[in-house]
């Protein structure tokens, strides 16, 4: 009788221990913000501008020798995908002009409708949403659009309306 309690305590033991350690396997583990800065400057040695989560990855824009670029990471594993070159390095303007062209200290910044209008212009199809981003040089707005089966987003800068990416996802 005790030989048998023994065995039927070893199952409900040994089934438990099965059952935490596949349910540790199958909980994906989510990276988080700083491991992806972290990442991001070791793989690029790059100055994050801004991380944005969107689904199961994170969007990260950077720089790097004057170029802007953005990334796109998968949060589970952090492998990236996706890097686009958003912004070339400027070139050096003489003194004069740089003085002359001084921006504004506040400028205006489109309204989401105004991205909107700029984004489905440029890329037709089905608005699904809309986010602001602010950064060190305004903001920039990305504009989810579908088509079909794909789904695209757009970047556009809040300050200029200048599109800045388009990024086809299936």
């Amino acid at each position: 009788m005790k030989h048998k309690l023994g065995i039927i305590v070893a199952i409900v033991v040994l089934t438990m221990v099965v059952f935490f350690a596949v349910k540790q396997l199958t909980i994906p583990n989510v990276l988080s913000k700083n491991e992806i800065v972290t990442q991001i400057e070791k793989s690029y040695q790059g100055e994050i501008l801004s991380i944005v989560e969107k689904q199961k990855n994170y969007i990260a824009s950077f720089t790097k020798e004057g170029s802007v670029f953005e990334v796109t990471i998968d949060s589970e594993n952090g492998q990236f995908s996706h890097l686009t070159l958003v912004q070339k390095k400027n070139e050096e303007q003489p003194i004069e002009q740089t003085i002359e062209t001084e921006p504004e200290e506040n400028p205006p910044i489109l309204t989401k409708q105004q991205a909107i209008d700029i984004a489905l212009k440029e890329v037709p199809g089905e608005l699904d949403s809309v986010e602001f981003e602010k950064t060190m040089d305004g903001g920039n707005y990305f504009v989810e659009i579908e088509q079909g089966d794909n789904e695209i987003i757009v970047q556009i800068h809040a300050i200029t309306g200048k599109m800045l990416s388009i990024q086809y996802e299936d």
